[in-house]
């Protein structure tokens, strides 16, 4: 799919970049565990979906305590993700979009979904299915890009960069984080007009700081939310619980019982 090969590009290339045991300067289980507000026993024997598995970074987290986890992604990453945990018995890959997933009615304990749904075309059919997909009394937890900030002011920006080739845009946004990320980190250049017109990953890792800068200026979909739209539209949907969560804009929210 033409509007995901930016993905299955940039996955290829930092297929281990965000897993901690080879990058110690990215803290995905503290991410994980501070968006989803769960102990590491919740996730035993529990029948876990990430939705938009990337590399698997999250992934790994339930799995390491128990869970069985389904990885779905729509871009190759699906791919990269099957061969990170080639030896996990308790992983499935799948390639499918997250608004018409293959699965039955109420097969899962609990939906993540970070950093994914705003980059389709319709974010809000991919909460649907998720809800679809929950069990009654199940929970989800999703991040999405907020309307400030890098994802937001870079939309300018985004008017010429999706309309580069991939690897040439990946050399350029390569190049340019490794002229100012010290500048923009410790300089202060990440206020100026400059900084604020061309944002960059600031991550304490400048490996991720790389592949996260390339992701903000290669998808063809960059949706940014308020957090009282989120919240409007996983009620709407039907959703209760409706919980902010940290590193905006992250939402949990539960699947009500059958009456």
């Amino acid at each position: 799919n033409n509007y995901l090969s930016n993905f299955s590009f940039e996955w290829k290339i930092h297929s281990k970049t965000q897993f901690e045991e080879f990058n110690a300067k990215v803290p995905s289980s503290e991410t994980f565990f501070l968006r989803t507000k769960k102990q590491p026993n919740f996730f035993q024997n529990k029948k876990i979906l990430d939705a938009g598995v990337g590399s698997g970074r999250f992934s790994a987290v339930p799995l390491k305590y128990g869970a069985k986890v389904w990885g779905v992604d729509l871009s190759e990453a699906y791919l990269v993700a099957a061969k990170n945990f080639k030896h996990q018995k308790n992983y499935q890959s799948l390639q499918a979009d997250i608004s018409a997933m293959p699965f039955a009615d109420e097969q899962f304990d609990y939906i993540f979904s970070f950093g994914v749904i705003h980059h389709s075309p319709d974010p809000k059919a991919c909460l649907k299915e998720m809800f679809r997909v929950l069990k009654p009394g199940g929970e989800i937890c999703v991040t999405v890009y907020p309307s400030y900030g890098m994802y937001f002011t870079s939309k300018f920006i985004r008017k010429i960069t999706t309309k580069i080739p991939q690897k040439l845009l990946y050399l350029i946004t390569t190049m340019y984080v490794c002229l100012f990320y010290v500048p923009y980190k410790y300089f202060f250049l990440k206020h100026s007009f400059i900084g604020k017109l061309i944002p960059i990953s600031l991550s304490n890792s400048f490996k991720e700081a790389i592949l996260d800068t390339y992701d903000c200026y290669s998808p063809k979909y960059q949706h940014t939310f308020h957090s009282y739209e989120m919240y409007e539209i996983l009620s709407e949907i039907g959703f209760t619980n409706i919980t902010p969560r940290p590193h905006p804009i992250t939402m949990a929210a539960k699947k009500p019982f059958k009456n």
